[in-house]
């Protein structure tokens, strides 16, 4: 029995390697970028300040313990009705005489013309006083000069109602109140009696007998 020679097969791509790559993962997500310390920090130095700002607050519990506002609100709506007053007489009063009443312990004048009502809201309180002059320890020329310069800078800054301390000259020459008697007839004349549209003695917290209240004109 023959043998029959075995023959190879012809394998051109025997030599040739190929080289498998493993499948493409999917690209894992973006990470947040992570909170900017700045922010933070400003975040936590609001909430401190905050804290800070509360420390020692009491809660308010009882309505009860709040101060009744009324008084102020009815002494605001007097002050308003007082200036009205005064207003309408800048309108309607002439430079001239002033009507002078004089009393033992009082004394109080207006320009001509000037509503009776606000000679009586000034001699109350109901204006204000927004500037004050001590005159004590002038001379007489030296107390007129200082008021006729109080009184115009006063006006100047838009000033309503001052008061000029006069004392009741306890310790003048002979005790006599020198400038109590002089000051009213000063804010009559000259250019203090075109500033001035009234003035009356003071309340006892103000000095009493010893002050005056002057209402200026606008």
């Amino acid at each position: 029995m023959s043998r029959r020679k075995q023959q190879g097969f012809n394998s051109p791509f025997a030599g040739l390697k190929l080289k498998v790559e493993p499948p493409k993962q999917p690209p894992a997500p973006a990470r947040p970028p992570p909170p900017s310390r700045k922010k933070a920090s400003a975040a936590n130095e609001e909430a401190r300040q905050f804290l800070e700002a509360l420390d020692g607050v009491t809660p308010l519990t009882r309505r009860k313990e709040l101060p009744p506002e009324l008084p102020r609100l009815q002494a605001q709506v007097v002050n308003e009705e007082a200036e009205a007053f005064a207003q309408l007489n800048d309108l309607v009063s002439e430079r001239g005489d002033f009507t002078l009443e004089e009393t033992a312990s009082s004394v109080e004048g207006h320009a001509p013309g000037v509503d009776p009502r606000l000679v009586r809201a000034l001699k109350r309180g109901d204006h204000p006083v927004t500037a004050e002059l001590d005159l004590h320890g002038l001379s007489r020329d030296a107390a007129r000069a200082a008021v006729e310069r109080f009184l115009s800078e006063a006006r100047r800054a838009g000033r309503r109602c001052v008061l000029l301390v006069h004392g009741r000259g306890l310790h003048s020459e002979q005790q006599l109140p020198v400038l109590k008697a002089q000051l009213p007839g000063w804010l009559q004349q000259g250019r203090m009696g075109r500033l001035v549209l009234a003035f009356c003695t003071a309340r006892s917290e103000h000095g009493g007998a010893g002050a005056l209240y002057v209402l200026l004109r606008k």
